[in-house]
């Protein structure tokens, strides 16, 4: 377990690259913030604000956006496992079907389905079908959420 004197700087830290991921052109995660308008509501611009509406993380988990299409803000942050982000993930722009996980990639000329869970990504599907592909991610998604009951 970490020192309370860690914590505080590792969340400090955090913190300042929420501001800057959604603020500065220059970082290379900027278009996927910032570029796309997601801003950090002005009560966090003070760190003892974002503390005491947040407070120290879990073991385990991060900061995380409930609703990726909206900014930071304490109605739309939790602290969230590997696992939850991953299933909070929107549509990549190389998507072309409009699912998240399915995809055709156009150097193979193929569709492909990939799903993710505690971290790792699977392919589920890699062919000429997009409707495969569609099934096979609903499949995976359908067996996830048998298997952790939600």
């Amino acid at each position: 377990m970490e020192s309370q004197e860690k914590a505080y700087k590792r969340l400090k830290q955090n913190w300042r690259d929420m501001h800057r991921r959604c603020s500065n052109p220059k970082r290379a995660d900027y278009e996927r913030y910032g570029g796309r308008g997601i801003t950090v509501c002005k009560e966090w611009s003070s760190f003892e604000v974002f503390l005491s509406d947040m407070g120290y993380p879990p073991e385990g988990r991060t900061l995380d956006r409930i609703d990726g299409s909206l900014g930071y803000s304490k109605a739309n942050c939790r602290w969230a496992t590997k696992e939850q982000q991953d299933w909070n993930r929107g549509l990549y722009a190389s998507n072309t079907s409009g699912i998240v996980g399915v995809r055709f990639r156009v150097k193979d000329n193929a569709w492909h389905a990939t799903g993710m869970r505690k971290g790792r990504t699977y392919s589920l599907y890699f062919g000429p079908s997009k409707e495969l592909a569609i099934q096979a991610r609903q499949e995976w998604v359908d067996h996830i959420i048998q298997e952790i009951g939600a």
